[in-house]
């Protein structure tokens, strides 16, 4: 669902298109693709980071193989929007040295911390209730593993 969003969201950029979908499984890169009109299906990681049409790559895979996908992604020349959790702060130093070194951006998908919205709620919170003592957030998502996809 997050990788749907994700994908929404650029979508609706003025400064970015989805140019296409990978998965280790080429039909379900079919599947997400399938209402995305011009957007290619591709089996593999390293069909996708070949395409020089390629600027960008989110990464949306499960923890363990993140790091090697983000990796990959970076020795290519490509930005990188990776999802979270990481493994451990020693592999997202890895990650982001990794981006650094090679000169492309490395930002990681936590997106309420760059929403406007956000700083909105902390100045608000500041200024109606004081300092709170805990918060207890909800985040409900439905269940849907989540593709590899790029843009440019």
């Amino acid at each position: 669902m997050i990788a749907g969003i994700i994908a929404d969201a650029i979508d609706k950029s003025t400064n970015g298109k989805l140019i296409a979908v990978s998965s280790r499984q080429i039909d379900t890169a079919q599947r997400f693709v399938a209402e995305r009109q011009g957007v290619a299906a591709v089996k593999g990681l390293d069909d996708l980071l070949d395409r020089p049409d390629v600027d960008a790559v989110y990464i949306g895979v499960p923890s363990a193989p993140k790091e090697q996908t983000a990796l990959a992604a970076i020795a290519a020349g490509k930005h990188v929007l990776v999802e979270k959790p990481f493994v451990s702060h020693a592999s997202l130093l890895r990650m982001t040295n990794a981006a650094e070194t090679k000169g492309v951006a490395f930002m990681d998908a936590t997106h309420f911390v760059h929403h406007p919205r956000t700083a909105a709620i902390q100045a608000a919170n500041r200024e109606q209730i004081g300092s709170p003592r805990s918060l207890i957030p909800h985040f409900t998502f439905r269940s849907q593993i989540a593709p590899i996809f790029a843009t440019t």
